[in-house]
């Protein structure tokens, strides 16, 4: 089994575009070559004054984007509902796996 990546997100306020694209984000491996021996020991201890150690990917987020981008939001449209019941009658709440659904839906007043 491969032990998972360690990451390291940054967010920027500098807009970045390539051929007239906006480029929202970006993934580089931390320990890539590209400095000189010092260069590379600035950097790495740069990263690990703001992470605390020193991660395998820095992801660098445009902010701006996600911050237009907001929380997500989430609809419950009639076709799901449909969709959801038919699920529920065919194999049962348990067997479905929506018991908690389910049991938080207030009884039927009559």
């Amino acid at each position: 089994m491969r032990p998972a990546a360690e990451l390291g997100f940054l967010w920027t306020v500098v807009e970045n575009s390539r051929k007239g694209r906006r480029i929202i984000g970006h993934c580089e491996e931390e320990t890539s070559g590209r400095h000189g021996k010092w260069a590379r020991a600035q950097a790495e201890m740069q990263v690990k004054q703001w992470f605390g150690f020193v991660p395998d990917f820095i992801i660098t987020l445009d902010a701006e984007y996600c911050r237009a981008c907001g929380a997500p939001v989430f609809t419950i449209r009639g076709h799901n509902v449909e969709e959801f019941v038919g699920v529920v009658r065919r194999y049962g709440a348990d067997a479905a796996g929506v018991r908690a659904i389910v049991d938080a839906a207030p009884a039927r007043q009559r």
